[in-house]
């Protein structure tokens, strides 16, 4: 019998051993309290760390949340959004915002630079977890939010793995994630949306590990489940992709899971639909919540003498202008460049040229001005807000694939490398304090090779989950950090130590069985994993 036969007939590969530990409550009860408390503790001492963590694997080429304090100072005291003002001190309190409206009307926008315009509403509430606990908007802050969103993830993996009888994995993937240090940093040192991707990926697999583990339909109340975890999923996303729009790339994940579960044809087609339409409801439920608001807004803000923006905007962020920039990471012979100049440069250029329009010309910077309005106190547009904008910028990327597509592979094939070579780090970190952990982007290839082989096709679908991650970086852009935002690559040093448990555990029940009288062991072994 060969080696890795032989492996997975003694239950190894399959953490057979390690779930029996579990499976009596006088254990698995401590044992799942213990960690979540213990897990909550642990992440407290990053949010002590704060600011000293390390920098050294972040997100610098992306500007991120651009959302003012000022914005949540009138939607706090008035309930009004989007509405802010040039004023800097203003009165933190109810009675000093109406009267600051009354007194000082004429200097209230309902945008600033281009805030609102460039779409992802949905940041303001980001804030709000920061303004309860203060009771003033005054400096509040976007990070207890995304620390809160990463410890429910963290505690509901750790949950699940449980639940699925894979603990020590469970456990070692947590301790792996949780020390991520972009994650680390992003979440807990800077004060930014970059942390969300992460987050949200670990809970979407903590919600789906039932699902990929399952070898047979639920029963049951149990058979609501699935439908649930597929609602709740599609809202979710709907509701973060107000935020940040990377995170979305999970759906890829959730949708395959459904596809490829043991559950009947009909019925995976079914949670993909529930999955898509719950998306698709969310979407149109934010989108008509904004349009009131931004039009209530306007109105408010009209009636106090100040400047109303009425030119429409977007609700996620635009897709043509980062596709188009992003080639940049590795384009050599087509003139794209990672910078938004350039982009308004050749837009403006190519609408002049193809349609005859006459644009006006941008000031330094690329954009217009400061002010963001003219002297009739009218919004300029963004050059990204001109009718033909995204049209151009589609038009000459798929141009330049269809003509030269070797060119845009190598691109995408730089990036896969990219991402695969320029993974943060696997490391067990306490504070500002942490021990490496062997591993490279290449050992999950390696890891995906090993199970294609042995057909362990639940960890296969678990190692894959939480590949999406990396899917903007791939499709979209890879510099600037960006790449260092997945955290598929820590399956391959989680699994290979749960295996190592799982080889030492098989050891100490061999040990064990040989202590024992001829016929104990013999009966013993009847029961161990074939």
């Amino acid at each position: 019998m060969s080696a890795c036969p032989r492996l997975v007939a003694r239950g190894y590969v399959d953490l057979v051993r390690q779930g029996r530990l579990l499976g009596r409550p006088r254990v698995a009860t401590p044992f799942l309290v213990a960690g979540c408390i213990l897990i909550f503790l642990w992440q407290c001492l990053f949010v002590a760390s704060g600011r000293e963590l390390e920098r050294t694997w972040r997100a610098w080429g992306c500007t991120g949340a651009r959302l003012s304090g000022q914005f949540l100072y009138f939607y706090w005291y008035l309930g009004v959004y989007p509405v802010t003002t040039g004023v800097i001190k203003l009165d933190q309190s109810g009675e000093g915002a109406r009267r600051f409206v009354a007194e000082h009307g004429d200097s209230l926008r309902t945008e600033q630079g281009y805030a609102i315009r460039d779409g992802s509403l949905g940041k303001l509430f980001l804030y709000l977890p920061d303004t309860w606990l203060s009771g003033t908007p005054d400096n509040a802050s976007m990070w207890p939010t995304s620390a809160l969103a990463f410890m429910l993830a963290l505690e509901a993996l750790f949950v699940a793995f449980c639940w699925a009888r894979r603990p020590f994995l469970g456990l070692l993937l947590v301790l792996l994630a949780g020390s991520h240090p972009f994650q680390l940093y992003e979440v807990y040192g800077n004060d930014n949306v970059f942390g969300w991707t992460i987050s949200i990926a670990l809970l979407v697999l903590a919600f789906h590990l039932p699902i990929l583990v399952a070898k047979r339909a639920p029963q049951g109340a149990a058979r609501l489940y699935p439908w649930a975890v597929a609602l709740g999923t599609g809202l979710l996303l709907s509701c973060v992709m107000q935020v940040r729009i990377e995170p979305a790339s999970i759906l890829l994940s959730a949708a395959a899971a459904y596809l490829t579960s043991a559950y009947r044809p009909l019925l995976r087609l079914g949670l993909v639909a529930v999955l898509l339409a719950a998306l698709a409801a969310g979407l149109a439920g934010w989108r008509t919540y904004f349009a009131a608001k931004i039009d209530a807004a306007s109105r408010f803000v009209e009636a106090a003498g100040g400047i109303a923006y009425r030119g429409g905007g977007r609700q996620l962020h635009q897709f043509w202008h980062p596709v188009w920039c992003g080639l940049g990471d590795f384009d050599d012979r087509h003139g794209y460049a990672f910078d938004d100049v350039k982009a308004h440069a050749y837009a403006r250029e190519a609408i002049q040229e193809r349609y005859g329009e006459r644009l006006p010309a941008l000031e330094a910077g690329g954009f217009y001005t400061q002010e963001y309005w003219d002297a009739g106190r009218n919004y300029v547009k963004m050059p990204w807000e001109w009718p033909r904008y995204g049209t151009v910028l589609r038009d000459k990327v798929l141009h330049d694939v269809a003509s030269d597509p070797l060119w845009y592979l190598g691109i995408v094939a730089r990036r896969v490398l990219r991402v695969l070579t320029e993974t943060p780090p696997a490391r067990l970190a306490l504070g500002t304090a942490s021990v490496p952990v062997p591993s490279h982007g290449l050992a999950f290839v390696a890891l995906v090779v090993l199970l294609l082989a042995l057909r362990r096709w639940t960890l296969l679908k678990l190692a894959l989950f939480l590949v999406p991650t990396s899917l903007p970086a791939v499709a979209i852009y890879s510099g600037g950090g960006i790449s260092f935002a997945s955290c598929y690559h820590l399956l391959a040093p989680a699994c290979a130590g749960a295996w190592l448990l799982e080889g030492a555990l098989g050891a100490y029940a061999a040990r064990a069985r040989r202590r024992l009288p001829p016929a104990a062991s013999a009966a013993g072994s009847a029961g161990a994993p074939a």
